[in-house]
């Protein structure tokens, strides 16, 4: 089988961490000539897909930037919403300026923390972001986005008309 990961070979991106992990994505291999019936491994660097997703995240008209979240220690674990036997498997956590991603096998849930312009509908703005993540790792990297939670953690000043 055909499957995508997510690795660090060297720390030499500030916000990459950790061990490999292995995602699957879903592919079968088909041994058509197009591929020549080749099995491999492709390897993302946990800075990658963080960097995705900001690219992503910073197409969206009305986002000014990112700010992390402060850490705040949840009582209840995550996944309350839907959860399936497959929630017990391995869960990778990589955070970066503001993003962070959990990979569960071929699935992410991703946080983005973001300052918006001022005079924006946060809600509009909110199911853009969504719908700009969930496009952009289904096309690169043939991954499901199980949940992206927005989180605004400013909002930029208003400028003032020029004169």
């Amino acid at each position: 089988m055909t499957r995508t990961g997510l690795e660090e070979q060297r720390p030499s991106h500030p916000h990459a961490s950790g061990a490999a992990t292995e995602v699957g994505s879903g592919a079968q291999p088909t041994g058509e000539a197009g591929n020549g019936g080749i099995r491999g491994t492709v390897r993302i660097a946990p800075a990658v897909l963080i960097e995705l997703i900001a690219l992503a995240v910073r197409d969206v008209d009305g986002v000014v930037g990112f700010q992390p979240r402060r850490r705040v220690e949840r009582i209840l674990p995550r996944g309350g919403h839907g959860s399936t036997a497959d929630d017990r498997a391995p869960v990778s956590s990589f955070e970066g300026g503001g993003i962070r991603v959990r990979v569960n096998g071929d699935r992410i849930d991703a946080d983005v923390s973001i300052v918006i312009a001022p005079d924006v509908n946060i809600l509009d703005l909110s199911r853009d972001i969504q719908r700009q993540v969930g496009i952009a790792v289904g096309r690169m990297l043939g991954m499901t986005v199980n949940e992206v939670n927005v989180y605004v953690a400013g909002a930029a000043a208003p400028t003032e008309p020029e004169r």
